[in-house]
């Protein structure tokens, strides 16, 4: 069993004209930002990912069967930031009961030691440290039909994770479904060759580096088929998605004259 310090209010940080989570700072949790600059790079990432699976945001067997058997189900959201998946959730399902857990909830409140979960107009918000077990929060073993995670490696001590996949398998309804999003960034060209981008390059060392530091896995990714196995999961489906960058053709390069036309514009 893993235990963890547990956020008990949204106080924030404000530091280099962005605000985090002071609790998130403060434990060497999470430094991503919390403000609505994030909340927009978060929806767009989502978009993103949404483009490149095809407009599928499902597990294969969920998003293609002839049933919605997502109405009136349970369904888990670990580290949910804007809530777009949860939108596209309650946007396409009939009434689906949707918690999404984080270590910063969006709630304004006070210093007081408040209840966790906090009721929302559409679905439950649960503030919680992910690298704490969760038998010592109020979700349930055997609760959800669907439990995603999408993009919580920066937040999760290497120590967590096979604790964490054991306990999202307790979390699972018999036959549910656990769907994990992570990025990989491999910077190569369409012919395999890495190397050759050295801003990319310094750019990608001194994330590993900084990951590595915090004893975090920078490469998750492909880690995660091999950790769902050994944590006793069925009906393993892998799919590693490429996504293009920099594809610009030499006659759409912008040049200085166009950019100045447009400025007069």
């Amino acid at each position: 069993m893993s235990t963890a310090t547990q956020p008990r209010n949204e106080r924030i940080d404000e530091r280099y004209g962005r605000e985090y989570s002071a609790f998130g700072i403060r434990h060497g949790f999470n430094f991503s930002p919390v403000d609505d600059a994030e909340e927009r790079r978060l929806d767009r990432f989502e978009e993103l990912v949404f483009h490149l699976r095809e407009q599928r945001y499902l597990p294969e067997q969920l998003q293609e069967g002839e049933e919605d058997e997502l109405t009136g189900e349970a369904v888990l959201d670990c580290g949910f930031g804007s809530g777009a998946w949860i939108d596209r959730v309650l946007e396409n399902h009939e009434q689906p009961e949707v918690t999404g857990i984080d270590i910063h909830t969006g709630r304004s409140d006070s210093d007081e030691d408040l209840p966790a979960t906090v009721a929302a107009e559409q679905f439950d918000r649960v503030r919680w440290n992910l690298n704490g077990s969760f038998r010592d929060s109020i979700l349930r073993r055997e609760t959800f039909k669907l439990i995603n995670c999408s993009c919580i490696a920066e937040g999760i001590s290497i120590r967590r994770w096979p604790y964490l996949i054991s306990d999202l398998k307790e979390l699972l309804q018999p036959g549910g479904y656990l769907q994990m999003i992570e990025p990989h960034y491999l910077f190569q060209s369409e012919a395999g060759n890495v190397g050759g981008y050295p801003m990319l390059d310094a750019w990608w060392n001194r994330y590993k580096g900084s990951l590595q530091d915090r004893n975090r896995r920078h490469d998750l990714g492909p880690r995660l088929e091999g950790m769902l196995r050994a944590g006793g999961f069925a009906d393993i489906r892998t799919e590693v998605i490429t996504a293009r960058i920099g594809d610009w053709h030499e006659n759409t390069l912008p040049t200085a004259r166009s950019h100045r036309e447009a400025a007069d514009e």
